[in-house]
């Protein structure tokens, strides 16, 4: 791999490593006692790995998202030795996939600070107003929105998934000191995005039947008009 010249390698196995730890300590909910991570955790480790890596490289170049991971995990063999499974998840993912994993990523980070401002929770290291995430998800869930309209089907479930945890985080019942809920683009849109694929693919297939029952119909039209004209 080659890495473009603002990028790191070794940054990039630092965080990786950084990250690797936190979960060691933070382990998720429902883990077994006899593992450290969860397969929620692997697939995310995979995709942060995958994420840092398609955006350092250079345009164009392949990446090996395993070959780097042993390249860390060689390093410090007994640091990472409690988890020998998790190479096997250390695929590749495939660019298209990759851009909705982000844009959910994104989207449920600007759901969990439009909730923490909504609750008056500390931010002071962010001095951004409530608007500035409320506009950024809004976008964030158009763009997510139309890549689901356009072939990207299990998109369009995982952002109803999202809608719905949205939905329910701000409509608690809270004091908004930080005017969230007066934002303009405050709620999502209305479509269903489930429901906007279902009735597109719909039309899809009617478009296709359409000549073809044309097709059908014109043969027996035919005939009876045949069998008409005979009989008079």
């Amino acid at each position: 791999m080659k890495f473009s010249e603002d990028s790191s390698p070794q940054d990039i196995c630092k965080e990786f490593t950084l990250l690797y730890k936190s979960f060691c300590i933070y382990s998720a909910t429902g883990t077994p006692p006899n593992e450290i991570f969860s397969f929620g955790d692997c697939d995310f480790l995979n995709y942060w790995l995958n994420d840092k890596l398609r955006k350092s490289v250079n345009d164009g170049d392949t990446i090996d998202v395993r070959g780097f991971y042993n390249e860390i995990k060689n390093k410090n063999p007994e640091f990472f030795s409690d988890n020998k499974d998790l190479e096997e998840y250390m695929k590749i993912i495939d660019p298209e996939i990759l851009k909705n994993m982000e844009l959910l990523y994104d989207l449920y980070d600007y759901e969990r600070k439009i909730l923490n401002m909504l609750l008056n929770q500390d931010y002071s290291g962010d001095k951004k107003p409530c608007s500035h995430y409320t506009d950024k998800c809004y976008e964030n869930y158009k763009t997510a929105l139309d890549r689901c309209l356009n072939g990207h089907k299990e998109l369009c479930k995982e952002l109803k998934y999202f809608k719905k945890s949205y939905n329910f985080s701000i409509e608690q019942d809270i004091q908004d000191v930080n005017n969230c809920k007066t934002a303009t683009n405050f709620r999502l849109p209305e479509q269903d995005p489930v429901l906007e694929i279902e009735k597109k693919e719909a039309m899809r297939i009617q478009n296709l039947t359409s000549p073809l029952i044309v097709l059908l119909v014109t043969p027996l039209i035919y005939k009876v008009k045949k069998i008409t004209l005979i009989k008079d």
